[in-house]
């Protein structure tokens, strides 16, 4: 997906043959720093040497992501500048907003549309019509299980929109879309991207039962898709990770502390970027920016049920693969969650 982007970091981690340079690596690391005893590169025919994790986030959803910290005694110098140089493209991201997939434009319009109670059903389908692999995804997505109700098959999109209804049907149009960034053909990577993809499934899922409950049904379905989004930048940094190190060396398995550090402050401000790329509606772009809020007590309205929606996210991923006691998850989140409706939420679903 980003196999432009990553070629142009590093042009000299790799010879003509596809065989990983080391020595170029070695080479390009800042001067001086081969003078610091402890930073000294081993190259991989050299005795491994222990250096220590770097410092990262203590947050249990990040090992479940990429395992446990604890566990890896050493970690890889490739791992550590590989990551070094996605930060440097993450926050000059010029190339990398290029090279994404276009958002199908009627995303946006079909959700201005959907604002309106008496909007017209036979404008929204032409809307999406206008795009066929869309519409091809929809219709998909209407044979599943998730909403297909009979044997007859769904065919065209008339029928899909009786099966989904409008708000269902620009659902899985971000869905669809959204899925992309957490596939990945290699076996090692696979697991990382399924479980980035469900949080983020799991997160407006949740966001959205929040807000049905306090806030007007005007505003349900941008949080929503806001709480859709609020993942993208984390999905986005993975499939970084994968292509650079396809790039680099198909055979290595980064350390993960690096790239836990990298997705942890730099996914909400990238996936902002993203938005502001797009030209998404201003509301969303502000809920997405207060995601990074450094006083969570002072968000209200939608920006608050998407935080506290992600929030239940990671402690129910935590619970589900039993690295949590249900105590450990009621606790935790009776201390980070603010509304009186996500703590009721919580109570009832535990």
């Amino acid at each position: 997906m980003f196999k432009s982007v990553v070629r142009g970091v590093f042009p000299s981690l790799i010879s003509k043959d596809l065989i990983p340079d080391y020595f170029s690596f070695e080479r390009s690391r800042p001067a001086g720093e081969l003078d610091n005893e402890a930073s000294t590169i081993v190259l991989p025919s050299s005795t491994n040497q222990s250096i220590p994790n770097p410092t990262i986030p203590s947050l249990p959803f990040y090992d479940y992501l990429f395992g446990d910290s604890q566990q890896q005694k050493d970690h890889d110098q490739l791992s550590e500048y590989v990551a070094e140089k996605l930060r440097q493209v993450i926050q000059a991201p010029d190339a990398l907003l290029k090279a994404l997939p276009v958002m199908p434009t009627s995303v946006t319009t079909a959700m201005q549309i959907l604002q309106d109670d008496d909007f017209n059903v036979a404008e929204l389908l032409q809307i999406i019509e206008k795009e066929p692999s869309m519409a091809a995804d929809l219709v998909k997505l209407a044979n599943t299980n998730q909403y297909k109700r009979g044997d007859k098959e769904v065919t065209d999109l008339h029928r899909a929109f009786m099966f989904m209804g409008a708000e269902g049907l620009v659902k899985g149009v971000v869905e669809v879309y959204l899925k992309q960034y957490a596939v990945s053909p290699s076996l090692y990577f696979r697991q990382f991207g399924q479980k980035i993809w469900q949080h983020s499934n799991n997160t407006a899922q949740i966001a959205r039962d929040l807000a049905q409950k306090c806030l007007p049904k005007d505003e349900v379905d941008t949080v929503y898709f806001v709480a859709l989004l609020r993942n993208l930048g984390a999905m986005v940094i993975f499939q970084l990770m994968v292509d650079a190190f396809k790039y680099v060396d198909p055979d290595a398995t980064p350390s993960s502390a690096h790239f836990k550090q990298l997705i942890a402050t730099e996914s909400i401000s990238l996936v902002t970027r993203i938005a502001q790329h797009w030209q998404l509606p201003k509301t969303i772009i502000d809920i997405l920016m207060q995601q990074n809020s450094t006083a969570p007590t002072e968000l209200s309205g939608a920006a608050l049920s998407v935080y506290e929606g992600n929030l239940i996210s990671e402690a129910k991923a935590l619970l589900e693969s039993r690295r949590w006691q249900p105590t450990q998850y009621e606790k935790w989140l009776e201390r980070k969650l603010f509304s009186a409706e996500a703590k009721q939420l919580v109570k009832d679903n535990l």
